[in-house]
């Protein structure tokens, strides 16, 4: 079924926030196989800077009063803690790479992963990994679709692991460490 939304200006880090993870998110919360498929076929720089988008949302997410945190991203707030604590998320920088093709406002089916994907690339693109505005959205959305979103990074993780499992690039380094941890998710 499609579900169609309008993005107005993809460089609007609110407006995608908004739409990866109130929608999208909350469609896919047990699965995330169609994005992450997309994002493989995307050039190296396109992932990486989503992985450094997924590094900033955990780096937030630590620095968040744990007062905060309930049994709907309880283990979101702790998994983000360990990470903070054990790997310097701010030495992974946007990455310049080329893409043709985005245009500022366009509809997109919130509930397909390929679709999601392209936007949350071209969005990376023009925001040039400035993700302020996305991540101070992120933080408030509803708690067990922030815990969702980290479930997406951390499946991300993975996957992008199994990719590159030869690189000793110094973020898949971080990655390695990252998925040592217990990246368990509980679904809520």
């Amino acid at each position: 079924m499609s579900r169609l939304v309008k993005i107005e200006n993809v460089a609007n880090g609110t407006e995608i926030a908004g739409v990866l993870i109130g929608l999208y998110c909350n469609v896919h919360s047990f699965g995330f196989k169609d994005f992450t498929d997309a994002l493989l076929k995307e050039k190296p720089a396109a992932q990486y800077n989503f992985t450094a988008l997924c590094f900033e949302w955990f780096r937030k997410l630590s620095e968040i009063d744990w007062n905060l945190f309930d049994g709907r991203n309880k283990r979101s707030g702790m998994l983000a803690y360990e990470i903070a604590l054990n790997i310097r998320l701010e030495n992974f920088k946007y990455k310049s790479f080329q893409r043709k093709g985005i245009i500022g406002s366009y509809e997109t089916d919130y509930s397909s992963g390929s679709d999601i994907e392209k936007m949350i690339v071209d969005y990376i693109k023009v925001s040039k990994g400035n993700y302020a505005d996305f991540i101070k959205k992120a933080v408030t959305e509803h708690k067990t679709l922030q815990q969702t979103f980290s479930r997406l990074c951390v499946q991300w993780f993975n996957i992008y692991n199994q990719a590159y499992r030869d690189s000793k690039a110094d973020h898949m380094k971080a990655i390695r460490k990252i998925l040592t941890f217990d990246t368990s998710l509980p679904y809520i």
